[in-house]
């Protein structure tokens, strides 16, 4: 456990010039701290040194121990904590092999005082956590060699609140975070502009935002359906396809947001079909077209009504549309039509 060790002794001793910056940090915007991520409690650190060790690291801790050496006050925000996390790891060959997850507060207490009672158990192994949850746990995680990369924008997260959740594998499958959810919302907007956009544009796009789908929708179904859309860059309908399955992988991930509630679900909802049916407008726009150029006014209103009265309850929906006009039209709304 040298380079653990190494590695707490490098924080209790701060971070020196490694992370000096002699520019002053600018104060940050409002829409600046709208695109940080969210930091966990604690960080849980995997296959650490030639030992590979599992250990947790307080995030409050360690972010009071930046904010106190002079050369790391710049770090102030998540964003800055993850620059910084990434500088240090590059000072620590040994880290770059590990992986690394985010976990709340109460799990991380909990290793880090049962680790503190008995040395020995300096792994999840060790401190009875069953082998299949340590390899979805390790799925999850990210390798130590990305962050100096600056390719991490946030921890992925593990949703275990217990030990004792952890070590009888109540874990949820492939889920490990989820964004806010105005992100989430905006992002499968996105994603439907991206569907329509065909398989070779579409998976240009969607490398652009790489980063952003991962820290939003932390799931594995969710990603493997993109990685699906991008394999078949070369098929329309395949990648259409495969970005519609990711939508609705997001649409159940958004509707069991842990911090939405009923209400804003219901809301959500609604924009969500209006954003999904923007191609039936479309549609309707180009079919008005057509009929404009092949039919006169009155031929083409005759057949619209035959239409709908052919239609289950497009009589009733007809009935009304035509009550809305006359009333309209009593109030003055169509006389300038009519005087032209």
């Amino acid at each position: 456990m040298k380079e653990l060790d190494n590695f707490r002794k490098f924080l209790d001793e701060g971070i020196f010039d490694l992370l000096k910056k002699d520019a002053p940090k600018a104060d940050p915007t409002p829409d600046d701290m709208k695109q940080e991520p969210e930091l966990p409690g604690y960080i849980l650190m995997l296959n650490v040194g030639k030992l590979k060790a599992d250990t947790v690291i307080s995030v409050d801790g360690m972010m009071q121990k930046l904010k106190q050496d002079p050369n790391t006050k710049w770090v102030e925000s998540p964003s800055d904590f993850i620059e910084a996390w990434g500088a240090m790891i590059k000072s620590n060959p040994g880290l770059k092999t590990a992986r690394f997850i985010g976990i709340p507060d109460s799990l991380g207490k909990e290793i880090s005082s049962l680790q503190k009672a008995d040395k020995s158990k300096n792994n999840l192994a060790k401190l009875g956590v069953p082998y299949e949850t340590q390899t979805k746990i390790s799925q999850k995680a990210v390798g130590g060699d990305l962050f100096p990369s600056g390719k991490v924008k946030s921890f992925p997260m593990l949703n275990v609140s217990s030990f004792k959740d952890l070590s009888e594998e109540q874990i949820h499958e492939g889920t490990w975070g989820y964004g806010s959810k105005d992100s989430m919302i905006k992002t499968l907007a996105q994603l439907d502009k991206i569907r329509q956009m065909g398989g070779v544009k579409g998976s240009l796009e969607l490398d652009k935002i790489d980063d952003a789908l991962y820290r939003i929708f932390g799931d594995d179904e969710f990603h493997d359906a993109i990685d699906r859309a991008k394999a078949e860059a070369t098929d329309d309908d395949r990648f259409a396809n495969a970005i519609g399955d990711a939508q609705t992988r997001g649409v159940e991930m958004l509707k069991f947001h842990d911090r939405v509630d009923e209400e804003e679900l219901e809301e959500n909802d609604a924009i969500l079909d209006e954003v999904i049916e923007e191609n039936v407008f479309k549609e309707i726009d180009s079919n008005l077209e057509t009929m404009a150029t092949h039919m006169s006014a009155p031929q083409a209103l005759e057949t619209l009504m035959g239409e709908l009265q052919a239609i289950s309850g497009g009589t009733k929906v007809l009935h009304q549309a035509l009550k809305n006009i006359v009333s309209d039209m009593t109030v003055g709304v169509y006389n300038n039509t009519k005087e032209e």
